[in-house]
């Protein structure tokens, strides 16, 4: 089965990798993971569109990101090198963990990962023109001027008006799948608090495409498996999550 995840940090995991990287290597799908850290929901919706333009899948895995996070598409990527959270930083920090990450989940299954030779991480998958908000706005926190300029609007804005936006960017995103007869999957990568209040859009949802009651975050706490310097599950929730999924895709099949 060819499989599209994308999402945010939660997707991309710890050292050793994430749910993707399990669903690939123990399940053995073809995975394509364009998830990166940071990312929020208007990366996911414009990433996943954009590239099921040319790609075919027989499934799209999209692990929501918080809904407190916001993203900007920008033509000139090259003057935000000064922030930390973008796309480019994102993609070279991919890329410097990516043989690390493989060796280090075959030496889990005891293969002998020192005499495999891996391919290097594909980078052309990416959008590398997106910078990326990674919390919300404290006065305390000092920001560059041209980071200010560019989420002028968001600094002013409340959760509930950043959650209201990204819940409708959700719905985009469900139909534009729904339009393409595209067979999809959205999960949580941490459970999503004050999105009922705006009933009209939550009830459109269609939670049959929805792992729900599961959440990566909570599941790794209850496990002791979360890494909280970093905001981050560890490998063992990942598979435990990859088990979970997988036994959904089996019910969707």
């Amino acid at each position: 089965m060819k499989i599209l995840t994308n999402g945010s940090c939660l997707v991309r995991g710890a050292l050793e990798g994430g749910w993707p990287d399990i669903l690939q290597e123990k399940f053995n799908h073809d995975v394509t993971d364009l998830s990166l850290y940071g990312a929020g929901h208007d990366y996911v919706l414009k990433t996943t569109s954009d590239y099921l333009l040319q790609n075919k899948f027989d499934l799209v895995i999209i692990m929501l990101p918080y809904f407190y996070k916001v993203d900007i598409q920008v033509p000139d990527p090259e003057n935000y090198s000064n922030i930390y959270y973008t796309s480019r930083s994102g993609i070279t920090r991919l890329t410097a963990l990516y043989k690390a990450r493989q060796y280090a989940r075959a030496k889990k299954r005891n293969v002998n990962y020192k005499n495999i030779s891996y391919l290097p991480l594909d980078t052309g998958i990416f959008q590398d023109n997106w910078v990326f908000v990674k919390q919300m706005y404290n006065s305390k926190i000092s920001l560059p001027e041209n980071y200010i300029n560019l989420f002028e609007n968001y600094l002013t804005s409340t959760y509930a008006e950043i959650k209201q936006q990204n819940l409708s960017k959700v719905l985009k995103l469900q139909e534009m799948l729904k339009q393409k007869n595209q067979p999809y999957l959205f999960c949580f990568g941490s459970r999503p608090t004050g999105l009922c209040r705006f009933s009209d859009q939550y009830n459109l949802l269609d939670w049959n495409n929805v792992l729900e009651g599961v959440y990566l975050k909570q599941l790794a706490l209850a496990m002791n498996s979360y890494n909280k310097k970093r905001d981050g599950a560890n490998y063992p929730a990942h598979e435990v999550f990859a088990d979970l999924l997988i036994n959904r895709i089996q019910k969707m099949s």
